[in-house]
């Protein structure tokens, strides 16, 4: 008889909530934006911690147009005056209420702490009511903070709604394990942050299932948070994973890691070796060749009388002849040079010992206008005994460089 006494009075609660809810579903006339009709949620709340979360959410927009959808944001983290917490989403699926899949569009701000799904296909347009069933999981919905009791926290609609909510029910499904005698209930209904509790009413429908219900339509940012408490050794607390612990500190790594390796990469290879001093280059003639050797060379095996020159200043350096102005005899025509022979070709090599030998010849003083007449039949010899000696040291031949 006490069974099904309980069993009549579970379906007469169950009939006067479902009939408050049909009387404030009601078609508005005068339709200026989006508005939602109705807004039903089912909320599994598991022994982990977590909530399963099915929400039913009728939205009008009449005849306006221009629209294509909703969007459903959700809280990542919650904070109060003791801790914050974060409460990670997991979207099972979006769609209709015949499961047809929606599509939706996903935003993340960590910024805010939210999840933004944008519902509609950007390409279509919508008119009148539209059905959109939300399936979702979230973490870290019981706190465990209080010594005497945990507490399930969850804002049940959410306060970021830029459009009214004519009605909404949601039914909170404890496990078996939470008893209605244990548990205290408090509502906080407005704008984030309010205390008021005169938007919304709650009922238990059985031991462990409670309904939480609005009273009026609630205006954009408006919500209805509830709050239970639950006996201890029910729940366990959430653990939080390393990504979702420092995951977030990562972003601001990865320029200093890139900073780091670009460094020691530049130090590896892009550095340039430090100078202590001055490094002055010193210059001395490649492999003690003679100014006529070096110029048959640069010329390619091309002789010219500038060689002979460059040669006669190169034994006057080497103190092997003496070179000496003639004042002008006359007032016009150019002055003379006096060649005088100091030394013998010791240390010489053979070119330079020819062109000592044919400037001289047996005599150890000469001008150098006396040699205008006969010293070009000696060239050719010069130059044949110039090119045997680089030909002979490997540095020429004939057909070009070596």
């Amino acid at each position: 008889m006490k069974k099904k006494i309980v069993k009549i009075s579970q379906i007469l609660i169950c009939l006067a909530v479902f009939l408050s809810f049909q009387s404030q579903v009601q078609a508005r006339e005068n339709i200026t934006d989006w508005y939602i009709k109705d807004f039903q949620s089912e909320i599994m709340v598991n022994k982990d911690s977590s909530l399963l979360i099915t929400e039913k959410i009728i939205a009008d927009c009449g005849n306006l147009p221009n629209k294509h959808g909703i969007f459903r944001i959700l809280p990542t983290r919650y904070k109060t005056d003791k801790e914050t917490a974060e409460t990670p989403i997991t979207l099972i699926s979006i769609s209709d209420f015949n499961d047809k899949p929606l599509e939706y569009k996903t935003i993340t701000s960590r910024t805010n702490h939210t999840v933004t799904y944008k519902i509609g296909d950007p390409d279509k347009t919508v008119l009148g009511e539209n059905y959109y069933k939300i399936k979702y999981k979230v973490q870290n919905a019981v706190r465990f903070s209080n010594l005497n009791f945990d507490e399930f926290y969850w804002n049940l609609n959410g306060n970021f709604w830029d459009i009214e909510t004519d009605n909404f029910n949601a039914q909170i499904i404890f496990p078996e394990e939470v008893k209605k005698p244990d548990s205290q209930v408090e509502l906080y209904t407005g704008t984030l942050g309010a205390k008021s509790k005169n938007l919304a009413d709650y009922t238990w429908l059985n031991e462990n299932t409670l309904a939480v219900s609005s009273t009026t339509t609630l205006l954009p940012k408006q919500g209805i948070t509830a709050s239970v408490t639950l006996s201890k050794n029910i729940f366990t607390p959430y653990k939080t994973s390393f990504w979702q612990k420092y995951g977030q500190y990562f972003s601001f790594l990865i320029p200093l890691f890139i900073f780091i390796f670009g460094f020691l990469l530049w130090q590896k290879l892009g550095r340039d070796p430090k100078l202590h001093q001055t490094i002055v280059p010193e210059f001395e003639v490649p492999e003690k060749l003679s100014p006529a050797h070096l110029g048959l060379l640069f010329a390619n095996g091309h002789f010219s009388n500038k060689l002979i020159t460059a040669e006669v200043v190169n034994l006057a350096v080497n103190g092997k002849l003496k070179i000496e102005k003639l004042e002008k005899k006359r007032f016009l025509g150019s002055g003379d040079y006096k060649l005088t022979k100091i030394a013998d070709a010791e240390n010489l090599d053979e070119t330079e010992s020819l062109i000592l030998e044919k400037i001289f010849g047996k005599g150890k003083e000469i001008k150098l206008s006396d040699l205008k007449d006969d010293f070009y039949r000696d060239v050719p010899e010069i130059k044949k005994s110039a090119l045997n000696f680089l030909t002979k040291e490997g540095l020429y031949k004939k057909s070009g460089l070596s």
